[in-house]
């Protein structure tokens, strides 16, 4: 299990991306919001969208790349 946060700055395209803990991407830590411990990205994808409805939500495509959508 890894843990996962939401980076609250989104891309120019609108999405706010999940990234795991040890991902290689510098996000501000003042911006992003813990998921906890997922078994995989999806789950921590499912969970952000879920608690975060209102935002746009995508896997990172350096450390969730089965969860970037693109």
């Amino acid at each position: 299990m890894h843990k996962y946060y939401l980076s609250l700055d989104h891309r120019a395209t609108g999405e706010n991306e999940v990234h795991r803990e040890d991902c290689a991407i510098n996000v501000d830590q003042k911006r992003r919001v813990r998921l906890g411990n997922h078994v995989n990205c999806k789950s921590a994808v499912d969970q952000a969208e879920y608690d975060y409805f209102f935002l746009l939500v995508d896997g990172c495509k350096a450390c969730c790349p089965e969860c970037h959508k693109g």
